[in-house]
C-alpha cells in the first residue's frame, strides 16, 4: 500500500477477534443485509461454483451454500472471525488477498470493505481473484 494508513490493520484484527465473540448480538442486522445483498444473486441464471467470502462473520458462506454454490472460501483480516463462518476460512488481509487469478466466479463483501485503508487496490485483488465473468457484490454501511 502506498497511500495513507488511515486503519492501524493490527488493530482492526484485534478489534475483530474480540468482536467474533459478539458476532451473535449483531446477527439480525448482519442477516438482513445478507439478505438484501445475496437476493441480487436471484436476477442472474449464472451458476456459481467457487465463492469468496468477504469478512462475512458467519452469515453469508452458509447462505452461499445453500443456495447452491458448491466451494465457499471465507477469509477475515481475524482468525477468530474467519473461523465463525464455518466451512473453509482463510485469516486473509482484504488488502492484500493471498489468491490466484480467476480463482473465483463470484465475491462476496459484506460491511466489511470500510476498514481497509486503500479501497481502490482492496478492489483490484479482488478483480485479480475473480473469474472474467465473475459477479462481486458489496454492501458498505452509510
Amino acid at each position: 500500500m502506498t497511500g495513507p494508513v488511515i486503519f492501524d490493520r493490527r488493530a482492526v484484527r484485534r478489534h475483530r477477534d474480540r468482536a467474533a465473540l459478539l458476532a451473535g448480538d449483531v446477527a439480525p442486522i448482519l442477516e438482513d443485509v445478507a439478505e438484501r445483498l445475496l437476493d441480487r444473486l436471484d436476477d442472474t441464471t449464472y451458476r456459481f461454483s467457487a465463492a469468496l467470502d468477504i469478512g462475512g462473520r458467519g452469515v453469508v458462506a452458509p447462505r452461499l451454500r445453500a443456495r447452491g454454490v458448491d466451494f465457499v472460501v471465507s477469509c477475515d483480516l481475524s482468525p477468530r472471525m474467519a473461523g465463525v463462518n464455518g466451512g473453509m476460512a482463510v485469516c486473509a488481509d482484504e488488502e492484500w488477498l493471498p489468491f490466484g487469478p480467476g480463482a473465483f466466479d463470484l465475491v462476496v463483501a459484506n460491511l466489511s470493505l470500510h476498514w481497509v485503508n486503500d479501497l481502490p487496490g482492496a478492489l483490484a485483488q479482488i478483480r485479480h481473484a475473480l473469474r472474467p465473468d465473475g459477479l462481486f457484490l458489496a454492501s458498505l454501511p452509510v
